[in-house]
């Protein structure tokens, strides 16, 4: 079994203390905003951010790829929604992954991320869309965050291609 390091103290704190100034501040603006789209868009970036560096200091595999679903795959977070990711995995096996991936969902709830996780492989993402009209629902909105976008590529095509729009109406 591989040994997983664990983040430093310090770099988890300094990411933590980036993620909760921006977000304050994203906060303080919508309280007096009449519009918030641009606002909603923003936290989603700022959260794009915090997640990208939570990946990365975890080292995850460059065949992995992190997606933000649902609204917030469409580009749009309430400022106290949370925050719904898919960690994609791809259809062959990878050994001991689950401690990078348990290492980095834990990191970003220490962030102050209040994450809705899942951790699927594109073949385990196209059954659930077939069986739950929630997951398919959810997963119609997905976009990359980071990771690898020709494993995100393959899973939009072959969710696109098992969609029946009619029978999803």
């Amino acid at each position: 079994m591989s040994s997983v390091p664990a983040v430093a103290p310090s770099h988890a704190t300094s990411l933590k203390a980036d993620y909760k100034v921006a977000k304050a501040q994203l906060l303080e603006r919508f309280r007096t905003a009449t519009k918030v789209e641009a606002l909603m868009a923003a936290l989603a970036r700022t959260t794009d951010d915090s997640l990208r560096a939570a990946w990365n200091t975890c080292e995850l595999p460059a065949d992995l790829a992190l997606l933000a679903v649902g609204g917030y795959g469409r580009g749009e977070l309430a400022p106290h929604s949370d925050i719904d990711i898919l960690v994609l995995l791809p259809d062959a096996p990878f050994e001991h992954l689950e401690a990078r991936i348990e290492r980095f969902i834990s990191l970003a709830w220490d962030l102050g991320l209040e994450l809705g996780s899942s951790v699927r492989s594109v073949s385990q993402c196209l059954e659930e869309a077939a069986n739950d009209v929630t997951v398919r629902t959810s997963l119609l909105e997905a976009r990359r965050i980071t990771g690898s976008a020709a494993l995100f590529d393959d899973f939009a095509k072959r969710y696109r291609e098992a969609l029946d729009p009619k029978a999803f109406f």
